[in-house]
């Protein structure tokens, strides 16, 4: 059985710059969890960004340039990375980890609406915004605004 719920699209917007506030943050507090041992030691926390739109390809976003997702396997062997974070729409998000799998990713963040189907050999943590989402407004309501 599908339902099928109409979204008006204000609130689709408001929904998608609030992802893309999220997304912009997950990115400051990843540079500041560089001064934990685990990324400090690595010496780095970003090395590539891939996007499937070529409007985006070639732009840079803090020093980064941003690739094809054609370019997955030859950056990552470049750039020796071994931990994605994964942000992409549920379609399409089994297939560029698989790409990223095969280019030698042994670790994946993944912020995709999707369960990820990986050898057990890759590491999966996904984080479901609507879940978060929803328990931060349970506990403000439960909380009835009190501070």
């Amino acid at each position: 059985m599908t339902i099928k719920t109409r979204i008006d699209p204000i609130t689709v917007e408001i929904i998608r710059n609030g992802l893309n506030a999220a997304a912009d943050e997950m990115g400051v507090n990843l540079a500041r969890s560089a001064y934990t041992p685990i990324i400090y030691e690595i010496k780095d926390y970003s090395v590539a960004l891939f996007d499937a739109d070529p409007a985006k390809i070639g732009q840079r976003i803090d020093g980064l340039e941003i690739h094809a997702t054609a370019a997955i396997p030859a950056v990552i062997a470049a750039t020796r990375a071994e931990l994605g974070v994964l942000t992409v729409p549920a379609e399409s998000c089994q297939s560029v980890a698989e790409a990223m799998v095969a280019a030698g990713v042994r670790g994946i963040l993944n912020f995709a609406p999707a369960v990820l189907r990986l050898p057990p050999t890759v590491q999966v943590v996904s984080v479901d915004l609507t879940v978060q989402l929803e328990q931060l407004a349970f506990l403000v309501q439960w909380n009835g605004g009190e501070g």
